[in-house]
């Protein structure tokens, strides 16, 4: 086993490599959660879900009224990945290449960075299967956005708005698509955010974000012979009973309910040739009597929207054992994009050493109710 360094022994002078850098914007945009640093690979880590309050009336009285017993549900979020990106120098390689080593070594570091940034990224845009609603302005074929003005950004928006997210800290985060439409629509003021970080420009209190990582889907299910709701469903029902049909409705699909293609909802669970589907909270925007058809959206870009609070990133450095491992050097490197924590580590081995660049992390979508996708094409 060797590296192939044929090409590059060529060169007497140090190369300079301009390591590509796709837009991060979700994780510049999501919660860092510090938590992690307690937390071991897999260990669950337990937060509080605060219930609804309940209203009562105030009546004088002597005495004050019984004390009302609330349960605080719990919810969990833990690291899932542990990754490394490794790379070798041998003995004859650092003799091949001379003076050039040390910006090849650069080099594989940043390219170590942006292999590892890029799954981060795509593990927090797999998120958008666990959003509350969607909008777009079509039925179930979404067109291109942003083609005269910024109206669907104030539409999403809107969603949040409505189901009570917090919104002081919103970011809507597109595809490079949907980004190019930005920039093409309000000219060079779409630069004067932080392009590095993905951010484009402020806009009706949400930061315009870009990520190369942004999901376009086909349907997931297919809802072959339609099914249809089975039976009256109140207002904020997330448990659909559904009735008649063939096919799937899977998780991750988005689908309208009877004549109103205005509001799309995100299946959270889906069935395949079953009885019932989960929505994401808070649920039915509007009571149903029954009977009403399901349809599937079809190809569509998922740009997120959501309050950073909703969307949780837990990340630290892997973990070591008591008195280190059999590294013989390291140092922690700050992602200059993102601005996450990274190992370097060097392992010396037999006429080589060896390094790698690692990290931990895990990603979870807290409150759904709270997040919203944008659909494009």
């Amino acid at each position: 086993m060797a590296n192939t360094l044929t090409g590059l022994a060529e060169f007497i002078y140090e190369t300079v490599d301009n390591v590509s850098n796709e837009p991060a914007g979700l994780i510049d945009a999501v919660y860092i959660n510090g938590a992690a640093e307690q937390a071991a690979l897999n260990q669950d880590i337990t937060y509080d879900v605060t219930a609804v309050g309940t209203a009562r009336n105030i009546t004088p009285a002597a005495t004050p009224p019984a004390f009302v017993d609330e349960t605080t549900a719990a919810g969990t979020m833990k690291l899932t990945k542990s990754r490394s990106v490794p790379f070798y120098w041998s003995g004859d390689d650092v003799a091949k290449l001379g003076r050039s080593k040390a910006a090849i070594q650069n080099n594989k570091i940043a390219q170590a960075l942006r292999t590892l940034r890029n799954e981060i990224e795509a593990d927090l845009a797999a998120l958008h299967a666990l959003t509350s609603r969607a909008y777009a302005a079509h039925a179930t074929t979404p067109a291109a956005l942003f083609g005269t003005n910024f109206g669907e950004a104030a539409q999403v928006r809107k969603i949040l708005v409505d189901n009570g997210a917090p919104m002081a800290d919103v970011s809507l985060v597109l595809g490079t698509t949907a980004g190019a439409a930005v920039r093409t629509l309000i000219g060079p003021t779409a630069t004067q955010g932080n392009v590095e970080n993905g951010q484009l420009v402020n806009m009706f209190g949400m930061a315009l974000r870009e990520s190369g990582q942004i999901v376009t889907t086909t349907a997931v299910g297919n809802n072959t012979g339609t099914y249809a709701i089975n039976g009256a469903h109140a207002k904020g029902a997330t448990t659909l009973t559904i009735k008649t049909g063939t096919g799937t409705i899977l998780a991750g699909d988005v689908i309208t309910i009877g004549t109103d293609t205005a509001t799309k909802y995100v299946v959270t669970t889906g069935v395949d040739n079953g009885t019932s589907i989960v929505i994401g909270a808070p649920g039915l925007k509007k009571a149903l009597s029954g009977n009403e058809a399901i349809a599937i959206v079809g190809v569509c870009e998922r740009n997120m929207c959501f309050s950073r609070t909703a969307i949780h990133l837990l990340a630290r450095l892997p973990a070591q054992p008591e008195g280190g491992d059999a590294a013989t050097d390291e140092l922690i490197v700050q992602d200059p994009i993102t601005g996450l924590p990274f190992r370097f580590a060097q392992y010396k081995g037999y006429h080589a050493n060896q390094y790698e660049v690692g990290i931990a992390w895990g990603v979870k979508n807290a409150a759904p109710q709270h997040t919203a996708l944008l659909l494009g094409n």
